[in-house]
């Protein structure tokens, strides 16, 4: 049997194409989310922030909703410990046009990543300290696999570990 792999992070999964998404064999969610703004629960504090991140951008406050978003993505982690990457070297300007789609995507989207089969085997990794996606949104992105798939997705929870996943060995635990 051939397998086709996809490891996709928060947003990513929901980036790929859908003939990517549609030949995977198995795919493993790290940190994601079906809704980003869940169905359930009260939503307008993280509604407002998404509707309020856009204007931010190409402004001088930019810089600082980035090293913000990046400090909450990391905890419990430090910032220091994310490679090399947008602090250090700034968005281009495609990176901002790139960012308000993704911020408008964040606010809109309702649905599992575009071609997932029924059959392909899933694995949901959650992290415990995850400051970035609600628990309704983890809890919503597992209700719906779990209604769409076959086979029940597997489920793990990555201990004292936020957003960014700065863990060691995630990488290779998943491919294993």
């Amino acid at each position: 049997t051939n397998k086709r792999v996809v490891i996709a992070h928060s947003l990513g999964s929901h980036l790929l194409s859908r003939e990517v998404v549609s030949k995977s064999s198995h795919f493993v969610f790290l940190a994601s989310f079906t809704s980003f703004v869940p169905k359930a629960g009260d939503n307008r504090l993280l509604t407002k922030a998404l509707e309020q991140m856009p204007s931010y951008i190409g402004t001088d406050k930019e810089m600082t909703m980035l090293k913000e978003f990046l400090v909450k993505a990391c905890h419990p982690s430090s910032i220091a410990d994310l490679p090399h990457g947008i602090i250090q070297t700034e968005l281009t300007n495609q990176g901002r046009q790139r960012l308000k789609e993704d911020l408008h995507f964040l606010q809109k989207n309702q649905d599992l990543p575009s071609g997932i089969s029924k059959n392909t085997k899933v694995l949901v990794v959650e992290a415990e300290k995850d400051s970035i996606v609600v628990p309704n949104a983890k809890k919503e992105l597992i209700e719906e696999l779990s209604n769409h798939l076959t086979q029940q997705p597997s489920y793990w929870i990555l201990p004292n570990t936020g957003h960014a996943l700065i863990n060691d060995g995630i990488i290779e635990r998943v491919q294993h």
